[in-house]
């Protein structure tokens, strides 16, 4: 089983390889080419075989949410991050809505959902209703926000937030 740091290492070098530059036939065949969809799928398997690890479930579960919803929010072939498998989505999902349902849904769990808001993948599971109900409820007014802690070697989602930070400073 991978650890949080060798799977946030494995997400930089993946990072580093999608290509952006080129037509689009030519960045998606450089994508199969380097493997990058399947690595992708099994970095989000690594997460979840994570979840039953108290000392790193909830920032295996906050990685593992973030690529489910990153997959849907940015395209495939500028990424690298293509479709992932519905029942590991399912999975993720499950998982956020049993913290929900126990109320142990931690606060920078809580801030990413709302951030990323109703709609994709979430509203393609209307069976997990505490989840869909909790995005709907707190969509206004919005709480305040909560710090996500230190950035560095936290994979896409690391680098995410970062760029976020970032683009928050230069307004």
């Amino acid at each position: 089983m991978m650890t949080l740091d060798e799977l946030a290492n494995r997400e930089d070098d993946l990072m580093k390889s999608a290509r952006a530059i080129g037509t689009v036939e030519e960045i998606i065949a450089h994508n199969d080419a380097e493997g990058l969809y399947e690595s992708w799928q099994k970095i989000l398997d690594g997460y979840i075989n994570l979840f039953e690890d108290d000392a790193v479930c909830d920032e295996a579960l906050r990685r593992a949410l973030f690529l489910v919803w990153f997959s849907y929010s940015q395209p495939a072939m500028v990424t690298g991050l293509g479709e992932l498998s519905k029942i590991s989505e399912k999975i993720v999902l499950e998982e956020i809505e049993a913290k929900i349902a126990a109320n142990t849904l931690d606060r920078a769990t809580q801030s990413m959902l709302l951030t990323y808001g109703a709609g994709l993948p979430f509203e393609n599971h209307p069976d997990l209703y505490r989840l869909n109900l909790y995005l709907m409820k707190k969509l206004w007014p919005r709480p305040e926000d909560c710090r996500l802690g230190p950035l560095e070697n936290r994979g896409a989602m690391g680098q995410y937030w970062k760029t976020r930070q970032q683009n928050a400073v230069d307004k």
